[in-house]
């Protein structure tokens, strides 16, 4: 298969070559691939999709031959470069590129279509079993190599049957494609729009629909946010008794250490088995939730429909499914914990000291104020630093998956040094949101140790302002809650920003988790007979099918009827949209006017299950799954050895 990455056409038959207008219309031109520059969008200039989605396989191989044609390389191989070609285009590709354009180079050339052997100065023959069976001239070879002389009598017998069969066989139809031809479609074409999308993000706050999903897939946030608020009150009784104890160290209940003791041994005993169950269950609920949320993105993206996977790079999916659920997985929960725990403390000491010492309150409403201004502006800055550093991840994994994909030809065209430049410059990228991260959070912990000493300096000078009216209880609790404030007040303000951080990665899988999907598996009001497709009779009428909304038509206006029992010959040049009918037929792409029948069912109505489980396929560029041949061959084991 052709390697193609996505880059534009043009990227992509320079691969990195200073331009030369000349020699790239020639390589243009000798590969037989001018005439489909005027079909597409934007001419050279339209983006191909990943693994050349959008290109037939002829086209690819076209490219792929430019791309050799347009090198300055001496020895050129060609690993059967026109075995997706019809017979005029490949003959014209080999006489005016393979012959024409790289006269001159020594070309290797391995295929199997015998009629090119004869231009060949040199032709070694393939035994079959991994030896070789003759090597010499293609004159040399008629007289002394007997399975040279095979398969040239094979191929021209093959060729002779077709031709027997197109004069006049019984049953048989051809049904040329309708696509418009290249003239009417450069008058039509639109404005150049890529293929790939580019990657959204959210701007702003986390919306609350978000955290409302993670905690309805949580299960019991409420119970766990009980359990943290006993474990708060358990801490601010424990704390209130022990200023009730110091207050007055000289009276006779004060000395009985053994009840003091007792009580708030109990009381911490209360907060340990709270805090206990409230971190247990927010694991297990965060576990839940992670699972709850990663099967609903799976199940979504197995239903999503082809366009959406044109328009997207595996590097987008793969980060989703691997940062971003770890994100979820290793620290969201803890970051929720943390949260509800600051938030808490917070609460309890400003109630406590409401209480006890409410005058206190006074010295800590500026440095709160301050607090408050500082952390909303660190938030609004590392929310969408965050948003950055996910967007710039996906690039690195689809460059990585792309250069696995095209090693070889990499290897071959010596660019190893570019596409490792190009991989730096991607995580350089990448790097940057990472040390912009870090900076924020040296900014905001300059600022926020220095607010706390603060807050402890004037709650310190205002206690000894009021030295006459505080008991020593009082003013150790005030000084022991300054303190309790500056760390609830620091940690809150950073595993706020964590919390959302981590809410940004929920955010990236709720967005898979709602793509578009295809038609439901069955439609039970509107579903075939059993016996359906008795005769097999196909009807296209009208249909207009384009690959994704804002793209061109693939299909115009086509129209046929076909007979149960034909054998049918769909012709036309590559790109024309041989393989779009097929895929219209399975509605891997959904029409957009037009209506198509089998057996007068309309099937654009009807269930995909019911529709995909009667009609079988061949595809051109066939996936074999890992395993043996037989669960390659009867994939749901429905059949038995005999069968």
């Amino acid at each position: 298969t052709a390697w193609i990455y996505n880059a534009t056409v043009r990227d992509n038959i320079l691969f990195g070559e200073p331009f030369d207008e000349e020699r790239y219309d020639r390589a243009v031109n000798c590969s037989q691939l001018a005439r489909d520059l005027l079909i597409f969008p934007a001419g050279d200039a339209t983006e191909i999709g990943e693994r050349g989605v959008n290109m037939s396989g002829g086209q690819k191989q076209r490219l792929a031959l430019a791309r050799a044609m347009y090198s300055n390389y001496e020895l050129v191989l060609l690993d059967d470069p026109i075995s997706a070609l019809d017979a005029s285009v490949a003959r014209a590709a080999f006489q005016e590129g393979i012959q024409g354009m790289m006269r001159g180079r020594t070309r290797v050339l391995v295929t199997n279509r015998v009629e090119f052997v004869h231009a060949a100065d040199w032709v070694v023959v393939m035994d079959g079993k991994g030896g070789l069976a003759g090597v010499g001239t293609p004159s040399e070879l008629d007289k002394n190599c007997s399975e040279f002389r095979r398969l040239v009598s094979l191929a021209q017998s093959d060729d002779a049957t077709v031709d027997e069969k197109s004069n006049g066989g019984s049953g048989g139809a051809a049904t040329e494609s309708t696509a418009d031809s290249s003239e009417e479609v450069a008058k039509e074409k639109e404005a150049a729009k890529a293929l790939v999308k580019t990657e959204e993000r959210a701007t702003g706050a986390v919306q609350w629909r978000i955290v409302k999903l993670y905690a309805n897939a949580m299960t019991w946030p409420l119970t766990i946010v009980a359990m943290f608020v006993f474990s708060e009150g358990f801490r601010v009784t424990a704390a209130w008794w022990l200023s009730k104890w110091s207050a007055h160290p000289d009276s006779p209940a004060a000395r009985d250490v053994a009840y003091y003791m007792g009580i708030y041994g109990l009381i911490c005993l209360g907060q340990l088995v709270s805090l206990f169950f409230g971190q247990i269950m927010t694991a297990i609920c965060g576990i839940a939730a992670a699972r709850t949320l990663h099967a609903r993105m799976y199940d979504c993206l197995l239903r999503a429909k082809m366009s959406f996977f044109y328009s997207t790079p595996i590097g987008r999916i793969l980060n989703r499914f691997s940062k971003d659920v770890q994100d979820m997985d290793r620290n969201l929960g803890p970051a929720l914990t943390m949260t509800v725990s600051a938030v808490l403390t917070l609460i309890g000491t400003m109630v406590l000291l409401s209480l006890s010492a409410y005058y206190t309150l006074i010295a800590f409403a500026p440095v709160l104020l301050a607090f408050y201004y500082v952390q909303n502006y660190y938030r609004c800055t590392s929310r969408e630093v965050k948003r950055l550093d996910a967007l710039t991840r996906s690039p690195i994994y689809n460059h990585f998956q792309q250069t696995q994909d095209g090693i070889s030809t990499i290897l071959a065209f010596r660019k190893q040094d570019a596409m490792d430049g190009l991989n730096s410059h991607l995580i350089d990228h990448h790097i940057r949101c990472n040390v912009v991260q870090m900076s924020s959070n040296r900014w905001l912990a300059i600022r926020l140790e220095a607010f706390g000493g603060f807050l402890v300096l004037i709650t310190a000078v205002f206690l000894i302002m009021a030295r006459n009216i505080i008991n020593q209880g009082v003013a150790g609790l005030a000084i022991s809650s300054a303190l309790q404030i500056t760390a609830a007040l620091s940690m809150l303000t950073r595993v706020i920003a964590m919390a959302e951080n981590s809410f940004n990665s929920v955010e990236r899988i709720v967005e898979y988790s709602e793509v578009e999907p295809e038609a439901p598996p069955v439609i039970e009001n509107n579903r075939p007979p059993k016996n359906w497709p008795e005769e097999g009779n196909i009807t296209y009428k009208m249909v207009t099918a384009r690959y994704r909304s804002d793209l061109a038509p693939v299909l115009r206006n086509v129209s046929f009827s076909l007979k149960g029992g034909e054998k049918i010959g769909v012709i036309g040049r590559t790109g024309a949209g041989k393989t779009s009918l097929l895929l219209t037929l399975f509605r891997i792409i959904e029409i957009e006017s037009g209506r198509m029948t089998i057996d007068g069912v309309d099937i654009s109505k009807i269930g995909l299950r019911d529709l995909r489980s009667k009609l079988g396929i061949i595809p051109q560029e066939p996936l074999i799954f890992g395993g043996t041949l037989r669960s390659n061959v009867d994939p749901f084991g429905k059949h038995s050895d005999e069968e």
